[in-house]
């Protein structure tokens, strides 16, 4: 174990202390790890999908100031304790291979239409889906990194959002 692994803890999970330990431990990092997730449940954008309880559902992980793919990021903690913890908190991957495939494997003809679909949680709507390169890809100067957002036309139909 390192012994100069430093984790914020003001106002922390002691799930997310304990990751991110982990996650600086398995990565080599040397000066940070930084994870992105969005907070659902219970009080919490009217809890679309019904959770019972709050939770995060992480998205996004940075080392050093690098982020870092997601298969970079399952790979690397397949042999930790964390492993299923993190799966079960990580955002649903709905497919992993070439637009064309994913719009072939939707049944769409488009991105937009492969938005609309049930959530991967519930027998619900899903918000949209979020589509990036399997591998990180560079930034882009003044338009940052390839990561575009999709939000399900039906889903905003229905909430009004």
């Amino acid at each position: 174990a390192q012994s100069n692994t430093w984790v914020d803890t003001v106002d922390c999970n002691p799930w997310i202390t304990t990751l991110l330990v982990n996650l600086s431990i398995a990565s080599g990092a040397k000066t940070s790890v930084s994870l992105k997730g969005e907070i659902v449940g219970p009080g919490i954008q009217g809890n679309i999908y019904g959770f019972d309880t709050n939770m995060v559902k992480l998205f996004e992980l940075m080392v050093d100031g690098r982020y870092l793919a997601p298969q970079a990021v399952f790979s690397m903690l397949v042999d930790t304790p964390m492993s299923l913890d993190l799966a079960a908190g990580w955002a649903p991957t709905l497919h992993v291979g070439t637009l064309k495939e994913w719009l072939d494997v939707s049944g769409s003809e488009n991105i937009v239409a492969s938005s609309n679909g049930k959530s991967w949680y519930c027998d619900k709507l899903r918000e949209g889906i979020v589509i990036r390169p399997y591998d990180e890809e560079m930034t882009y100067p003044g338009l940052g990194r390839l990561i575009l957002k999709v939000r399900s036309p039906e889903y905003l139909a229905k909430t009004d959002s």
